[in-house]
């Protein structure tokens, strides 16, 4: 699997899961816990952009792999 690979290899990663991806508008607002309903385990792609920008701009995010979904914390709360 090529995040083995990665996590084995030493570099810093960051790996993003997210859920099924909607055209919907970016609430701002995510969970990293997996939805017990698949039905909500969705994410808009505006919302996933904005914690990619999130995690770029912070180094102290690395090393770490998320999934992700719309949610109810602020991206900031919820990716760290």
């Amino acid at each position: 699997m090529a995040d083995e690979h990665l996590i084995n290899i030493g570099l810093n990663y960051t790996i993003v899961r997210p859920g099924t991806l909607t055209d919907d508008s970016a609430s701002m607002q995510v969970t990293t816990q997996q939805p017990s309903d698949r039905s909500e385990a969705k994410i808009s792609r505006e919302n996933v952009a904005n914690a990619l920008l999130h995690i770029a701009t912070n180094s102290f995010i690395s090393n770490r792999i998320f999934k992700l979904f719309d949610g109810d914390k602020p991206i900031k709360a919820a990716v760290k």
